[in-house]
């Protein structure tokens, strides 16, 4: 996961859903429908939008992501930790429901601070899925972005480590795609609102299986920088 994992969380996330029901509820598409309908996940309920609607909410969008862009900051221990990676010829890659503009940000201030190579592969909400339908890559909590870097990486799902901050999206993705360990990082140990509106939707199928359930609890890159060279050294 990318925003609030590797980089500080600066998205807000409470007005990007406030101002993203707004235009929903002033939608003519969706006059029809229930309240509860025109909440949940803000990427998914953007595909139901009228084009007017599309066109308001694409800028409300872009306006947060180039915010974000600005206040950008990478977490603290990232350059260690994939240095650390690096050395032991550990794969990483990117997974995250932001635009790849945003991820070219994060990867330029990585190698400017710490001459840290790109993640690869790098999978955005704008990557597009494979299947001859032409349509963009389903966004987490759907496993198919981790079983397509599993595809790249020529691995199968039980030898990747998913690690990122929310557990709707991140962890929920993880447990669905069988990943061998699901992190969870909680940044300086608090709960942050990561949420885009869809982490209740599913709520009960996902206690039910326990798909919102970590293997590991983190609330620094530190600590899982201490895994791994703990991990290498009893290997030894």
């Amino acid at each position: 996961d990318m925003d609030g994992t590797l980089i500080q969380p600066c998205i807000d996330f409470a007005d990007m859903r406030n101002r993203i029901y707004k235009i929903a509820d002033s939608d003519p598409a969706l006059q029809s429908l229930p309240l509860e309908l025109r909440r949940g996940d803000v990427l998914e309920l953007y595909k139901s939008f009228s084009d007017v609607a599309k066109t308001k909410a694409k800028a409300v969008f872009d306006d947060i992501e180039t915010k974000a862009i600005q206040d950008m900051t990478l977490m603290e221990h990232l350059g260690e930790l994939c240095h650390c990676l690096d050395g032991r010829g550990i794969q990483r890659a990117v997974l995250t429901r932001n635009v790849l503009r945003s991820v070219d940000a994060m990867h330029k201030k990585l190698w400017d601070t710490h001459a840290v190579k790109e993640f690869y592969p790098a999978v955005s909400r704008e990557t597009m899925s494979l299947d001859e339908k032409e349509r963009p890559l389903p966004s987490k909590p759907s496993p198919e972005p981790i079983l397509r870097i599993c595809n790249i990486w020529g691995c199968s799902p039980e030898q990747v480590i998913m690690v990122g901050d929310s557990v709707a999206d991140d962890i929920v993705a993880a447990s669905r795609a069988n990943c061998g360990g699901k992190v969870l990082l909680m940044y300086n140990g608090k709960a942050i609102d990561n949420d885009a509106g869809g982490g209740n939707v599913e709520t009960g199928k996902e206690q039910h299986h326990g798909e919102r359930e970590p293997s590991m609890v983190i609330y620094n890159l530190a600590q899982l920088l201490e895994a791994f060279q703990n991990e290498s050294t009893v290997s030894q």
